[in-house]
């Protein structure tokens, strides 16, 4: 993508030009999306500080969807988010060298899995817009999906190597 036309599609995008944002509707949360997101639930993780465990939500993703849609649609519709789903009960999770010295370990959240699910439902909503929106520019590497630091990396090496076989000059800055 020349300068040029990678500086015009982030002013499109920025300006909104061409997008009626005010009268899009946001997607349902489905039954079938939460269905999905705990049938293939991690039964090895922590319970959060609701104490429900990912077995047993994963064992009943039959029997939860409907009531987890009507939560999360009241969610989504009020913007207010539980205060269960907020809170979270830090844990150490250690990494080397010896276990009584804090600095060896790393906090981590457990947070309540319902409040996941409508978390990782509403990323998924967002790109899809996103993409469907044109406001990801094929440049965009870093967390997109099938894209990675190694394709970002194939892309630059294609680019320079294509330049130095014309004989063209090439500066590079990585930030």
């Amino acid at each position: 993508m020349s300068n040029s036309k990678c500086s015009g599609h982030i002013a499109e995008v920025i300006e909104g030009k061409g997008r009626d944002w005010e009268n899009e509707e946001p997607r349902a949360v489905g039954e079938d999306h939460i269905r999905d997101h705990l049938r293939n639930l991690k039964v090895h993780q922590s319970m959060g500080p609701d104490e429900v465990h990912p077995r047993v939500l994963r064992e009943l993703a039959d029997e939860v969807p409907k009531p987890q849609s009507i939560i999360s649609e009241r969610v989504w519709d009020s913007n207010e988010v539980p205060t269960d789903w907020k809170r979270g009960n830090i844990m150490p999770i250690f990494k080397k060298g010896k276990k009584e010295e804090p600095r060896n370990n790393r906090p981590v959240s457990l947070s309540s899995m319902p409040g996941k699910i409508m978390e990782q439902i509403l990323l998924q909503n967002m790109l899809r817009h996103m993409g469907n929106k044109e406001m990801i520019g094929d440049s965009q590497h870093g967390f997109t999906e099938d894209k990675s630091c190694l394709t970002i990396l194939v892309a630059l090496y294609d680019g320079i190597t294509a330049l130095m076989d014309k004989g063209r000059a090439m500066a590079v800055i990585h930030l």
